[in-house]
């Protein structure tokens, strides 16, 4: 498996003003970009970028109180506090427990404006708080729930548009992930698997089709 390292990204135009920002919050978290909204479509390394933050911020400061979570768990953890009454000790008790907030999968939201709206609203108090907030999302979700513009509000707030890898980017992860497997590949067995492929899940799954027969 790769390492969760800005070393272990697959950088270039497509995602460089990502990385730049996930270095920032790394490096200061809370006190640069806040809060980072990274979206872009399924396959472009969003998510991967979001733990390599969690995995740098907390090796550079151990402790950092980093919580990672995707939307759709914090959704059901809201609906129990509701039933049980305890919505403000939830909200509450993570802006006393966690430092760097990482919340992947927003698009669950776009169809849940009243959700969305009570999430937004307790975020904004966890960054004036000085809550560090990272958050992932789908482009046409994104737009749909208005995270761009609710971000635009923060002095500090940054949205990054992730694109589908170039030909070039999606080669280097497959040689990389090739070498991770062991595997070593002939120049026809990379252009294999990456001529038909434009994101890094379908590198992926040519790579490991590739395994079986030359592995």
């Amino acid at each position: 498996m790769t390492a969760l390292t800005f070393d272990s990204l697959i950088t270039g135009p497509f995602n460089r003003e990502a990385v730049a920002s996930a270095r920032v919050v790394a490096d200061r978290p809370a006190k640069g970009v806040n809060p980072l909204l990274l979206v872009g479509a399924s396959g472009t390394g969003k998510s991967h970028i979001l733990r390599v933050i969690k995995t740098e911020s907390t090796n550079r400061q151990a402790d950092l109180l980093a919580t990672e979570t995707s939307t759709e768990a914090l959704i059901q953890e809201c609906v129990d506090a509701c039933w049980a009454e305890t919505t403000d000790t939830l909200f509450k008790g993570m802006r006393e427990t966690t430092d760097l907030l990482l919340l992947d999968h927003l698009e669950i939201l776009a169809n849940r404006p009243a959700t969305a709206f009570t999430l937004l609203e307790e975020m904004g108090f966890m960054v004036e708080g000085g809550m560090q907030i990272v958050l992932v999302c789908t482009p046409s979700a994104a737009a749909s729930i208005g995270l761009p513009k609710w971000v635009a509000t923060f002095p500090c707030g940054h949205t990054v548009i992730l694109r589908k890898p170039d030909q070039d980017a999606l080669r280097r992860f497959v040689l990389m992930e090739a070498s991770l497997l062991g595997v070593e590949l002939q120049p026809d067995d990379l252009d294999d698997a990456t001529a038909a492929t434009t994101i890094f899940p379908e590198a992926r799954g040519c790579l490991n089709r590739l395994s079986l027969t030359v592995g």
